[in-house]
């Protein structure tokens, strides 16, 4: 009896274990799978879409799509440059005029596959930089599986993924609610492929981590050159 016993546990260890190398797909068993698997940091710095990476200048993520056959509009759209909105927020302290100098928003291209690309910049101390990058292409010129794979075959094995996602995380505080927060916002620098929808979307971020860092250092500027010290008058 003993004998017989310890035959049919060892039967359910190995089916157990043959299961396991090929995990069940869908919404409960990617969680499974994430909470076992060690999460795997990106490498995001060195990420692209169409050729353009995060910090990249305006005029290198042009040159970048140009050479991965996009079609750039002719001109961007502009906004205020680091040193506009430092003068402008010294100028409502303290009076007088502001800086007008402007650096560019956005640049929008379209790809040979019908694709559609937006890199947006954020306005920094060195000039305007690459802060996000959003890729599309119609659902009706690529399937599912063969976008998710061919996101997977450029970028490696993601950080962890849903049914219809792939996440991609820089290293930051170390859990997975820290490299994506609910409502796909990025904490740190990340990537996020995504085929829902009738469409396929690829996300390239800074992180809203980043991007306060950014917003203290604009202020602690404007701080530095228009101290609230002002004396009360009444």
């Amino acid at each position: 009896m003993r004998i017989l016993v310890m035959m049919a546990a060892v039967a359910v260890l190995a089916s157990t274990a043959a299961d396991a190398q090929v995990p069940a797909r869908g919404p409960a068993q990617d969680a499974i799978n994430n909470l076992l698997d060690p999460i795997r940091w990106a490498p995001i710095e060195t990420f692209d879409v169409a050729g353009v990476r995060l910090g990249m200048t305006p005029q290198e993520a042009r040159a970048a799509l140009v050479s991965k056959g996009f079609t750039p509009r002719a001109t961007d759209p502009s906004q205020p440059s680091w040193a506009a909105l430092v003068s402008e927020r010294v100028a409502d302290r303290r009076g007088g005029r502001s800086d007008a100098s402007t650096v560019a928003r956005f640049t929008m291209a379209e790809g040979p596959q019908g694709e559609h690309i937006e890199v947006w910049y954020a306005p920094t101390r060195a000039g305007a930089r690459v802060a996000n990058v959003t890729y599309t292409i119609p659902s009706n010129r690529m399937e599912a599986q063969a976008f998710l794979d061919s996101v997977t075959s450029k970028y490696g094995k993601p950080s962890f993924t849903e049914r219809t996602k792939r996440f991609y995380c820089s290293r930051g505080r170390d859990s997975r609610a820290s490299c994506w927060r609910l409502g796909d916002t990025a904490n740190r620098p990340g990537l996020l492929a995504s085929s829902e929808f009738a469409v396929r979307t690829i996300d390239l971020t800074e992180g809203s981590d980043t991007a306060d860092a950014r917003k203290q250092q604009l202020a602690g500027e404007v701080e530095a050159a228009a101290p609230k010290d002002a004396k009360a008058s009444f």
